[in-house]
């Protein structure tokens, strides 16, 4: 094989099995994020970027202060009466390569890790980050059909406590493809 075919080879190789394309400014998935009396108390819009995805979230009518955010490993919220307390059904957090650590967005742990929101007085937060874990694929690290939960807490971004120290979950919704 000469230079030139390989590079083309490579090129056409790293072309096929990268992330998919990005879809001009709509958002390729999204969930609404309600709370244990079934209200909407935000929404989450993820878009495809090259290797990364961009996550925006925005809250209201939250309890003023940093909540942590984390994708979750199941398909389902659960119920806001789950035995196990509140959006139990939810599962641990999204964690695909097994890492078992708590390290933050972006960070070398689990891909379910998505920081903190800081809420206002007012009782709405924005959040907007990228992440080079997660896609919206169809691989093990898709992100689509998962549930997100906003938890009571702000998120330590370390294994002490237990997740992050960020506790009780709060509100949840499922990511669905648009």
């Amino acid at each position: 094989m000469t230079g030139n075919s390989a590079i083309l080879v490579m090129g056409l190789t790293v072309l096929a099995g990268g992330a998919p394309a990005p879809s001009g400014n709509k958002p390729e998935a999204e969930a609404v994020l309600r709370n244990a009396s079934g209200a909407e108390v935000g929404t989450i819009e993820v878009k495809q970027e090259a290797y990364r995805v961009r996550i925006k979230v925005s809250v209201h009518n939250v309890p003023q202060g940093k909540h942590g955010l984390h994708v979750h490993a199941n398909g389902t919220c659960g119920t806001p009466t789950d035995s196990a307390g509140p959006f139990a059904g939810a599962g641990p957090h999204f964690d695909p390569l097994r890492t078992n650590f708590h390290a933050g967005p972006n960070g070398i742990g689990h891909a379910g890790d998505l920081g903190n929101i800081t809420v206002g007085p007012d009782g709405t937060g924005k959040l907007e980050l990228t992440d080079h874990r997660i896609d919206l694929g169809s691989d093990s690290t898709s992100i689509i059909g998962k549930a997100v939960v906003l938890h009571a807490n702000a998120d330590n971004l370390g294994n002490s406590p237990a997740n992050g120290g960020s506790g009780a979950r709060l509100a949840c919704g499922v990511l669905e493809k648009r």
